[in-house]
């Protein structure tokens, strides 16, 4: 064996491993590690009162603070939505509204990828002070598992607070599951948090400019020059995105994500089961939703997306059954009665197509 070229290839690893992490800190696309220039609870505040909502150009602050902060406003709002990028469009301010026979007002706290960990602290946030009558958890075939995401770590003091909260209310020990600090670190070596800071550094994708804008009214359906919450939390995608997506082809099986993994394991139904029952004894109504994938990733039925969705799906319904929860749509966009049309890509539907939702009649055995 030549020893020289493994200790070689193990020091050419090494360093870049080191590149990837430095690039990252100083990059820092989701603001993870720098103090971005926009403080969260200004940008909450001002979001709120807006009258067409505000820029969110990308890369210029972490949307989990953002949402963090925009939490304190829940008592303000008939309902409250968590989940991830599946669910951020749901809104109760653009037409046609969505949820509209379900809820009178929405405020959505969504986040990309969301997480077990992001689902714990944000209905925690949403609850623990002025209390919204519904809270509705946007579930994805990842939902059921820990270690999905890191970026939680974003608030990871929140999280533990919500966790010990939550699981002691329910008289049941907390996870075995662990990744507090080193969540930051692990975040260093992410793939898809160096393909950002890379494209920001060699592109310059990141605004001068990084102050609180107010956006224009414009047409939602067209998009506007970076993506914009409007006052209700709710995000409407960029002109580029939009116009992008109408060119992409929706490849059959989708394209995996976050389902390469175990995503339904007993540590995270339990801990659900147990979130889900806290909500209950807030004296807030928890509704189960699933917002649907296109048609072409369940064309195939073995692939890792299609497992997941059918496997979490038969979890969601259990879980309504047993708690006695209302289900909202479906991973099937069949069920959902969703047409090829009505998404972006193979996993986001289009904000006007989500008003399609409707509460599900479950059977009983």
């Amino acid at each position: 064996m030549n020893f020289t070229y493994v200790r070689l290839l193990l020091a050419t690893a090494f360093l870049i491993l080191c590149l990837a992490g430095l690039l990252n800190y100083v990059v820092d696309p989701s603001r993870i590690y720098q103090k971005g220039e926009i403080d969260p609870q200004a940008y909450a505040d001002a979001l709120i009162k807006s009258p067409h909502g505000l820029w969110a150009p990308p890369d210029t602050f972490d949307e989990r603070l953002i949402k963090k902060a925009l939490a304190e406003y829940s008592g303000q709002f008939d309902a409250v939505i968590i989940g991830s990028s599946h669910c951020m469009s749901v809104s109760s301010v653009r037409k046609p509204r969505t949820l509209a026979g379900i809820c009178d007002s929405l405020l959505n706290l969504g986040i990309s990828g969301a997480s077990i960990e992001d689902h714990l602290t944000m209905a925690f946030l949403s609850v623990k002070n002025r209390q919204p009558k519904k809270l509705f958890f946007s579930i994805d075939p990842w939902t059921f598992a820990y270690g999905k995401d890191t970026r939680w770590s974003a608030y990871r003091k929140d999280y533990y607070k919500a966790r010990a909260t939550i699981f002691e209310a329910n008289n049941r020990n907390t996870p075995e599951y662990e990744m507090a600090d080193s969540a930051k670190l692990v975040n260093l070596l992410n793939l898809e948090y160096t393909v950002r800071s890379a494209r920001i550094l060699f592109l310059g994708t990141r605004p001068s400019s990084q102050s609180i804008k107010l956006a224009p009214r414009f047409d939602y359906s067209i998009g506007g020059e970076f993506p914009v919450y409007l006052n209700d939390g709710s995000y409407v995608y960029s002109s580029k995105y939009i116009a992008d997506c109408e060119l992409t082809p929706i490849p059959v099986g989708g394209l995996t994500y976050k389902t390469d993994s175990p995503c339904n394991t007993k540590d995270g139904i339990d801990a659900y089961r147990s979130l889900l029952l806290w909500i209950k004894h807030k004296g807030v109504e928890p509704i189960l939703l699933m917002t649907p994938y296109h048609e072409n990733v369940w064309k195939a039925p073995l692939s890792l997306d299609s497992v997941a969705m059918r496997s979490t799906e038969i979890i969601v319904l259990n879980l309504a059954r047993e708690l006695n929860l209302r289900v909202v749509g479906s991973f099937d966009p069949t069920v959902a009665g969703f047409q090829p049309s009505d998404f972006y890509d193979c996993m986001h539907a289009k904000p006007e197509s989500l008003a399609k939702l409707k509460i599900r009649t479950i059977a009983t055995q």
